[in-house]
């Protein structure tokens, strides 16, 4: 069994038998950004910023058709991943796919229920 170093606030180390206890991860509203650079990214702590995008222009001026219009045929590259079902690349892995047809096949359900979305690798 090999031990690896985790933060001092979860308990020093851990290993496969015996492996660390979920930690409770703060949820902020309207956390400036020094505010998160002195208590989370210095500290290392993880930190869930709840409502942050809804200052964004964009949350309220984007739409799924506008979206789709502007970058729909952008090229993204794509990793597939063991626990997707079906096509998702249009060709070998790493080649690419359009932004609207990767979404497309997410919303068609090519995956496992309890699979992550591929991530995308968009340039």
């Amino acid at each position: 069994v090999h031990d690896r170093e985790v933060p001092a606030s979860w308990g020093g180390f851990a290993s496969a038998s015996s492996p660390i206890d979920l930690c409770e991860v703060d949820r902020r509203h309207n956390l400036s950004a020094s505010a998160f650079e002195a208590e989370y990214l210095a500290a290392a702590r993880p930190v869930v910023i709840v409502g942050g995008a809804k200052q964004m222009r964009a949350w309220r001026t984007w739409r799924r058709k506008g979206f789709f219009e502007t970058f729909g045929d952008e090229v993204c590259g794509a990793q597939k991943l063991p626990t997707w079902k079906g096509k998702l690349l249009d060709g070998p892995e790493g080649e690419g796919v359009t932004l609207r047809r990767y979404f497309e096949r997410v919303a068609a359900g090519t995956h496992n229920a309890d699979a992550s979305v591929p991530p995308l690798a968009w340039n």
